[in-house]
């Protein structure tokens, strides 16, 4: 994994003080890469645009990871590239020499002292997803002026910066494409692909980049899954469970969608917006995305969805959102798509945000504009246009499977006194309130389930506290409470969190029964998944605590404390469902 604080702390500053320095200084020959290079597919390699490539090696993923590889993401801003030039250089984006589309990045050396190095000019796409000990294939163009030189590379992001890859190329003064295959040894989840034109015959010269792709070699079982599933002529033969995986438009598990790697890649900027990971405001999780620097109300952060989702299929979508300013404003979830019939930006789903609150945005989008698609992508805008925003755990699964991949329990037929169920049977969502007295936090109803999230701020013992009142006062003596509850494994970890329910009686006097201590002994399905707790025959002296007077036989309202013990320090949400109260004569 990933040093996510390093990275952070780092990344921006990597190139600019030759990081790499120590690692490159060791020569290409010692390090085994270039012309050395033993891969087990195909060698590293240039040739020129008339050239034919080879197709030999195992399945190649369509996806093409690499994000904004072909500049077309803005005519004015190189987004989600590396542009180090200590000022040796000038780096914009062009769109009158390109390999394809309207855009390429083009650099101009205007000098170069004889004691650079060719690193401290470096331009390329940044934080390109991937895993340890996979293989991927690069491939990108470049056209310069005669007798420049370049240097191609895939290189970690933080110490101790290892070349992946590399090839040096002399340019021609045409169109030339550089391919080389490399594999992760290096337990990391994204790398650069930093081109070097520090070199002394560079200054003066035009050098222009276009159309970077990395894609994954398949194994065997992946290429299967991999494969198309809208092609009617497959074989009869195939099992019923590979059938309808492949019609169900089932996707792959996208990356950072929650934004867990520390990392804002593969996010993307719709406009000239300003991305950032944020840690101290998040839904879920230790990380969301910031989104600040808006100017326009289209504007906006977005996720890159092209190749991730299949044609003329629907998908449900969801996030959460919250304002980090102003106090209140409109929030939108879209999708731009563009194909051979042109540009679209349906609208998914509107919300209406606040600076205190999450909330959440829930909407379906059909993926029917597909003549030639280049561009899809989710984004979030806004009806302001200098609204700055957070995003977390955003979802997208295939409308048919929404209902089977929500977060609720499953839900549970309900003939108690009181009821809170996946569909909402007498308790609905507004049955419960977050108490006066409690820590504050968020609590909604989201996907059929009551989803607490608590602020902790560090104290020795603080109480998340929500609260429901019942339909009708109870005699709860013999009585049962059953609840479902799904604890994120971060809590387990920690080891500080203790959940109690708890009743009040007409006169408001309180009664605890008992702490649910979050180990794998009481909830016996462990972290991320749902366990049941049930207590029966309840009798007073079975309380863990109740004031003085409190009546069992009068009892009109349910409640859940959630508790953080001496320094709270996991995060996470507490989800809470199937809620059942009953009196002894209803059992």
């Amino acid at each position: 994994m990933l040093n996510n604080n390093l990275t952070k702390k780092m990344y921006r500053s990597l190139f600019v003080g030759g990081a790499i320095l120590s690692l490159t200084a060791c020569g290409l020959d010692d390090l085994g890469f270039g012309a050395n290079y033993d891969s087990p597919f195909v060698a590293a390699s240039s040739s020129s645009e008339s050239s034919s490539s080879s197709s030999s090696g195992p399945t190649l993923s369509d996806v093409n990871i690499v994000i904004n590889g072909d500049a077309e993401a803005s005519a004015t801003e190189a987004t989600d590239w590396m542009l180090e030039t200590k000022e040796y250089a000038t780096v914009a984006v062009d769109s009158v020499e390109f390999k394809s589309g309207a855009n390429s990045v083009k650099t101009t050396v205007t000098t170069f002292p004889a004691e650079a190095n060719r690193w401290d000019i470096q331009i390329g796409p940044t934080l390109v997803p991937v895993e340890k000990d996979k293989t991927y294939a690069f491939s990108g163009w470049v056209i310069g002026s005669a007798g420049a030189k370049v240097m191609f590379n895939a290189v970690m992001t933080e110490d101790p910066y290892t070349t992946f890859e590399s090839l040096e190329l002399d340019l021609t003064g045409e169109w030339q494409e550089v391919t080389f295959d490399f594999e992760v040894t290096e337990d990391v989840t994204v790398i650069n692909l930093p081109v070097h034109m520090g070199y002394a015959e560079n200054i003066g010269a035009d050098i222009y980049l276009d159309d970077f792709a990395v894609h994954e070699y398949l194994t065997s079982d992946s290429s299967s899954s991999d494969s198309s599933s809208s092609d009617s002529s497959s074989s009869d033969s195939s099992s019923s469970d590979s059938s309808s995986s492949s019609s169900s438009a089932s996707i792959p598990d996208l990356l950072n969608t929650n934004l867990e790697t520390g990392e804002t890649g593969p996010w993307l900027m719709h406009g000239g917006v300003t991305l950032a990971i944020e840690e101290t405001e998040v839904y879920e999780g230790s990380y969301s995305l910031l989104v600040s620097g808006r100017t326009a109300t289209w504007q906006g952060g977005g996720y890159p969805l092209l190749g991730e989702i299949e044609d003329n299929a629907e998908y449900e979508f969801t996030a959460f959102v919250k304002l980090a300013s102003p106090e209140a404003a409109k929030i939108t979830m879209s999708v731009k798509v563009a194909d051979a019939s042109g540009e679209a930006y349906p609208n998914v789903v509107s919300v209406d945000a606040t600076d205190s609150d999450w909330v959440e945005l829930k909407g379906t989008f059909t993926n029917d504009q597909v003549d030639n698609q280049t561009e899809l992508y989710v984004y979030f805008e806004s009806d302001s246009d200098v609204a700055s925003y957070y995003v977390d755990a955003l979802t997208v699964v295939p409308a048919s499977e929404s209902s089977s991949s929500s977060s609720s329990s499953p839900s549970v037929a309900c003939e108690a006194d009181f009821c809170f169920t996946e569909e909402g049977e007498d308790g609905d969502s507004g049955s419960f309130e977050i108490d006066t007295s409690s820590l504050a936090g968020t609590m909604i109803v989201a996907n059929g389930a009551l989803e607490l999230t608590p602020t902790w701020v560090g104290g020795a013992n603080e109480a998340f506290i929500v609260r429901s009142a019942l339909p009708q006062t109870l005699d709860l003596t013999g009585g049962e409470i059953s609840v479902d509850l799904n604890i994120p494994q971060s809590y387990f970890d920690d080891g500080k969190l203790v959940v109690q329910v708890f009743l009040n009686d007409e006169s408001s006097r309180y009664g605890g029964l008992g702490w649910i201590n979050i180990n794998t002994t009481n909830l016996s399905s462990g972290g991320d998944a749902w366990s049941t707790v049930t207590i029966s025959d309840i009798q007073l002296d079975g309380f863990g605590y109740a004031s003085e007077g409190f009546d069992l036989t009068l009892i009109n309202q349910i409640g859940f404390e959630v508790i953080g013990q001496d320094g709270q320090a996991a995060t996470g949400t507490v989800s809470v469902d199937n809620i059942s109260v009953s009196a002894a004569a209803a059992q």
